[in-house]
C-alpha cells in the first residue's frame, strides 16, 4: 500500500495525528471486543513509550488518534507496537471461531444504523465487507515476514503534525463528527468508542479509556505569556507551572505540561 512510502518526519515536541486502517478496509472494529483490544493497547503503552493521548476515534475500518510524544520515541514504534499486539490479540480471538456478534461483545452500533451508513460512499467500502469477521478474511497471499500467516492492519500510517491550537481543535472536531459523517450515530455523544466524551459527557459517563493531560475548567483561564490563541505553535518543551490552555469549541481545557500540579 502507499501508506508504508509517506515519509514521516519525527520532529521533537509536537503532536501527531495518526490514521491507521485495517487490511482490505474490513469493518472489525464493529465488534466491541475489538475496540476494547485496541483500546487495552493504547492504555498500556503510554505508560510503556510515555506518550499524551489527546484524542481518539475507532470507526469500522480505522483509528484516528492525537498522539504526544513526551520523549524521544519515534511515532512509527509507538504505532508499530500498539498495532502488532492489537493484531495479536484479534488473532486470538477469531482463533476461537466466534458464530455471533455477541461472541465478540456485540456489535458497536445497532444494525439499521449500518443500513443508513451504507448510504454514504465513504463508509460503502468497508460496510460492502460486512460480515461477521473470521481468519480467512485476513490470510496473507505473499507473507512479508517468515511464518506470517494474517495481516489485520494496512501496512504504515498516515502522520500530520500538528503545530498550532486551531489545527488541534480542528482534528479532534473531525474525530468527533467521523460517526456523524458516516450517519452510524446522530449525536457524536451516542458514539462509544471516540474521546467526544471524555470533553464533553457527563461526569458518571463510563469511558473505553481515559485521556490523560486534559482537563475541563469551568472559566478560560489566561493563556500563558507569548502564547497566541489559535496562532501560534503549542509550545513543546514548557518550563514552569502554568498549563497552556486550548479552547475546543468554546470549553476550555486545560493541558498540564510539566509543573509540580497535575491535571
Amino acid at each position: 500500500s502507499t501508506m508504508g512510502k509517506l515519509p514521516k518526519f519525527d520532529i521533537p515536541g509536537h503532536v501527531h495525528f495518526i490514521t491507521t486502517k485495517t487490511n482490505r478496509f474490513m469493518p472489525l472494529f464493529l465488534a466491541h471486543d475489538f475496540c476494547r483490544i485496541l483500546l487495552a493497547n493504547v492504555d498500556f503503552y503510554r505508560e510503556k513509550h510515555n506518550f499524551r493521548f489527546l484524542g481518539y476515534v475507532i470507526m469500522p475500518d480505522h483509528f484516528h488518534a492525537l498522539i504526544y510524544p513526551q520523549n524521544d520515541t519515534p511515532i512509527r514504534k509507538i504505532l508499530g507496537d500498539i498495532k502488532r499486539y492489537a493484531a495479536k490479540e484479534i488473532r486470538a480471538r477469531l482463533l476461537q471461531q466466534p458464530r455471533t456478534w455477541d461472541e465478540l461483545g456485540g456489535l458497536i452500533v445497532p444494525i439499521e444504523r449500518l443500513r443508513m451508513a451504507y448510504q454514504v460512499p465513504a463508509a460503502r467500502h468497508c460496510l460492502r465487507n460486512f460480515r461477521l469477521p473470521s481468519l480467512r478474511d485476513f490470510e496473507v497471499i505473499k507473507p512479508r515476514t517468515k511464518g506470517q500467516e494474517h495481516q489485520f492492519w494496512q501496512e504504515g500510517f498516515y502522520d500530520f503534525s500538528v503545530y498550532t491550537e486551531h489545527k488541534l481543535h480542528e482534528k479532534l472536531d473531525y474525530m468527533h463528527n467521523n460517526p456523524v459523517a458516516w450517519r452510524l450515530v446522530d449525536d457524536p455523544t451516542d458514539y462509544p468508542y471516540s474521546s467526544y466524551r471524555n470533553y464533553f459527557g457527563n461526569s458518571d459517563d463510563e469511558l473505553p479509556i481515559e485521556i490523560i493531560g486534559f482537563e475541563m475548567t469551568p472559566n478560560a483561564v489566561g493563556l500563558p505569556p507569548g502564547m497566541e490563541r489559535g496562532s501560534t505553535p503549542i509550545a513543546s518543551a514548557i518550563e514552569g507551572n502554568w498549563s497552556t490552555v486550548l479552547l475546543v469549541g468554546s470549553r476550555p481545557i486545560a493541558l498540564a505540561i510539566e509543573g509540580n500540579w497535575s491535571t
